[in-house]
C-alpha cells in the first residue's frame, strides 16, 4: 500500500471511527454493521487513528463471533487499493493523523503504539525489536548516510569539529545496505535491548587530509583512502565478499 492510500485509509478511520475487521476471508460476506479490510495493516495502526474497535478473521479459525445472528444486507471485503472516503474528506476538511502515512513500516507501529500506550494500553509486549548496528573504525565518510533508502543515518558535526554518526533506529528496516557499502567496514549488526530510539554510533574530531581535503574522523596528515593509495599506488581495493 502506497502512502497516499494508506493517508486516505487513516482519514477515514480518524473520521468515521468504524468497527473494522481485518481477513484472509476474501469472498466472505459481513454485517453491515462492520467494514471488513484486506489484511494488509496493522490493528494497532487502526486503533491509533480513531477506530472504535478491531476483529481479525484469519486462518486457521475463522471469526463467528458476534454476527452470527440473522442480518439484513451484507457486504464484502474492501480492497485495500480503493479505501473509503471520509465525509471529511469529501467536503474538504482537514484531519489530524497521529500516524504518519509516509513513514516506514517500524516508525508507524511505534508511533501508534505510542498513542495507545498514551490512552493506557499495555503495549510493552507489542513493541518490535529495534535493528541496532555497532561501528568500529568509522572515520565519517558518510558513504552509508547516502545509500540509505530510510535516512536512518546520519552526520552531526558540532561547532568543535566534533562528528558524530546516528542510527535512527524506528526508521532502520535492517536491510544491511549501509553494511555492504561501507567502505572501511567499520558497521556491523548487533544484538542491543536498548529502547532508545535514536542512537550514536561513533564519534571523533574531524581532520583534514592533506591530499585530498576530506574531513574525517583520524589524527593522520591523510585519510585511510589516500594514506592507502601512497603505500600502494597501483594496488585496487577489492570489494568485500
Amino acid at each position: 500500500m502506497d502512502s497516499a492510500t494508506r493517508r486516505r485509509l487513516y482519514v477515514w478511520v480518524a473520521a468515521d471511527r468504524p468497527v473494522i475487521v481485518l481477513t484472509t476471508h476474501h469472498t466472505k460476506r459481513y454485517p453491515r454493521s462492520v467494514t471488513p479490510l484486506a489484511m494488509d495493516v496493522r490493528p494497532a495502526e487502526l486503533l491509533a487513528c480513531g477506530a472504535a474497535q478491531v476483529y481479525v478473521d484469519g486462518a486457521p479459525q475463522p471469526l463467528t463471533e458476534p454476527w452470527d445472528g440473522p442480518e439484513p444486507r451484507f457486504r464484502y471485503v474492501e480492497p485495500l487499493t480503493a479505501p473509503p472516503v471520509s465525509r471529511r474528506s469529501l467536503l474538504g476538511l482537514a484531519t489530524e493523523l497521529p500516524v504518519d502515512p509516509a513513514a516506514p513500516d517500524t516508525t508507524r507501529l511505534t508511533q501508534a503504539l505510542d498513542v495507545l500506550a498514551a490512552r493506557g494500553v499495555d503495549v510493552s509486549a507489542l513493541r518490535p525489536a529495534l535493528p541496532a548496528l555497532t561501528a568500529t573504525g568509522c572515520i565519517a565518510c558518510g558513504v552509508c548516510t547516502k545509500v540509505c533508502p530510510e535516512q536512518a543515518l546520519w552526520v552531526a558535526t558540532t561547532d568543535t569539529s566534533v562528528a558524530t554518526l546516528y542510527h535512527d533506529r524506528t526508521r532502520c528496516r535492517a536491510d544491511g545496505v549501509c553494511i555492504d557499502v561501507c567502505p572501511y567496514n567499520a558497521l556491523s549488526r548487533a544484538a542491543s535491548q536498548d529502547p532508545a530510539p535514536v542512537v550514536a554510533l561513533a564519534s571523533g574530531t574531524l581532520t583534514t587530509c592533506a591530499k585530498c581535503h576530506t574531513r574525517f574522523i583520524g589524527t593522520g596528515p591523510l585519510c585511510p583512502t589516500c594514506e592507502r593509495q601512497q603505500r600502494d599506488p597501483f594496488g585496487s581495493w577489492l570489494p568485500r565478499p
